[in-house]
């Protein structure tokens, strides 16, 4: 009977651990105010592509304990996220560019994406388009 009791609870204590696994939301890379890149766990971001809009709503000061930044503006769309040989291609939607895009921003777009696709396993290189050129 011990035995059996035992079982249940390893059991039930793996259930719970994968649970809370499950539960865990994924890590969004953030800019702070000296430039570099801060992961903030967002918990309602389980996927890829949920994680790359993610990056156009950084989280508040009271979240992250400091202000973070992105080079993704507010309303940008992931309109595809494809990976084929050791090349992923993460299609945005024009949104991304606003009023203009500089060499600054683009690099900081693009380390902000490789950093979030990294926390999924996403590894090899990253093609950036929007409206099919970047």
């Amino acid at each position: 009977m011990g035995t059996i009791r035992q079982r249940r609870s390893v059991y039930g204590c793996g259930l719970l651990l994968a649970g809370a696994l499950a539960c865990r939301g994924a890590a969004v890379v953030y800019v702070n105010d000296q430039g570099g890149l801060v992961g903030v766990e967002r918990p309602e971001v389980h996927e890829p592509v949920g994680a790359l809009v993610a990056l156009g709503a950084p989280p508040s000061v009271a979240v992250a304990g400091q202000v973070l930044k992105s080079g993704v503006l507010p309303g940008t769309r992931v309109v595809s996220l494809q990976t084929q040989g050791d090349t992923t291609v993460v299609e945005f939607s024009r949104d991304i560019i606003g009023s203009g895009l500089d060499e600054v921003r683009l690099m900081t777009v693009f380390k902000q994406v490789v950093a979030t696709l990294r926390s999924f396993g996403v590894n090899g290189s990253v093609r950036l388009q929007a409206a099919g050129m970047l």
